[in-house]
């Protein structure tokens, strides 16, 4: 078992590392950021647990761990510990001290970023203000560096925390919202840009093998996998008759050089349609996940695994390849 953020923090220093950036950038995560991943993580193993339990099959046995807190803090610390002995620095920047509590408190009743607008609570947004409020401590103690926040919360790229660093420091703060899963190219491209002496950034092997999958996970190849399938809704039981792609996020990586392949898994976000004669066209939102196998001989991706809606699905070696353009 590994901390579920890993995967894709390590591909982010594999390329900087790649590209010798390591002398010139250094990644911060935020306190708040590891707890609430290690929390997102634990909620999730729940979710499976529970899962496995409503299930009543003949022979089925799974391993519940006495103490999944005690194995998981392990499993983040290592984590930690690993990303500390890395060529590229990694540094843990802890909770704002307790004298920033007055400008948490002062957010909450003006609702300024990032506690959201005036048509919402005031309360929402609370650790998103506690990050941010890490930021600008870092800031105050670390005032020759640079800073680039990197997130896929639209909150914390809120014009007005701009103007507010900026009117504190005298500089601006790349506020970068991540709006594809697996995709750091706007990140790249800003650290080359307050690097300008070195070379642009390149992408490694392992990163354009992961764009060129997300560029074939779309409608076309996609769609005709779960065509014909069952859905069990609330409302009844009806027949896929096509999704659509809404987002894709590659959520594992697993190398299997003795058989010339690497194994991909993909998490899918998607709108499915079914045509039914009594209700019309029915749309739901909906998760699937599929395992693609890249054979580096062949250059070539093929489906493994479907799993989705309440069905599985394996596919031969080689059954399923996915077309490019």
């Amino acid at each position: 078992m590994t901390a579920q953020f890993y995967n894709k923090l390590d591909d982010i220093i594999r390329t900087l590392e790649s590209n010798e950036y390591n002398q010139d950038v250094k990644i911060l995560l935020p306190r708040i950021v590891v707890e609430e991943l290690y929390q997102h993580q634990m909620t999730n193993y729940h979710k499976e647990i529970d899962k496995l339990s409503g299930l009543k099959l003949p022979g089925l046995v799974y391993e519940q761990k006495d103490d999944y807190t005690a194995t998981l803090t392990k499993i983040f610390d290592d984590a930690i510990a690993d990303l500390a002995q890395r060529s590229l620095r990694t540094e843990v920047i802890d909770f704002p001290k307790n004298e920033v509590l007055p400008n948490i408190i002062n957010r909450a009743i003006l609702k300024y970023a990032p506690f959201e607008g005036e048509d919402k609570s005031s309360d929402k947004g609370f650790k998103d203000v506690l990050l941010w409020e890490s930021v600008l401590e870092y800031k105050r103690l670390h005032a020759d560096d640079r800073l680039i926040l990197f997130t896929s919360d639209k909150r914390l790229c809120e014009p007005s925390l701009n103007a507010e660093y900026k009117s504190m420091f005298g500089e601006e703060i790349y506020l970068l919202n991540q709006t594809k899963g697996n995709d750091y190219s706007v990140l790249f491209d800003i650290v080359s840009k307050l690097l300008a002496d070195k070379a642009p950034i390149k992408n490694t092997f392992n990163e354009e093998n992961k764009q060129r999958l997300l560029r074939l996970i779309n409608n076309e190849n996609i769609s005709p996998l779960f065509e014909g399938w069952p859905i069990e809704v609330e409302e009844g039981s009806f027949i896929c008759s096509s999704i659509r792609v809404n987002e894709k996020s590659i959520t594992d990586i697993e190398d299997l050089p003795e058989e010339g392949k690497i194994r991909y898994k993909v998490n899918i976000n998607m709108s499915v349609d079914s045509s039914d004669k009594e209700y019309g066209s029915m749309f739901w939102d909906d998760t699937a996940e599929i395992t693609v196998d890249y054979y580096l001989e062949e250059d070539a991706f093929y489906l493994h695994q479907v799993d989705g809606f309440n069905g599985y699905c394996e596919y031969e070696e080689k059954d399923y390849p996915l077309i490019e353009d």
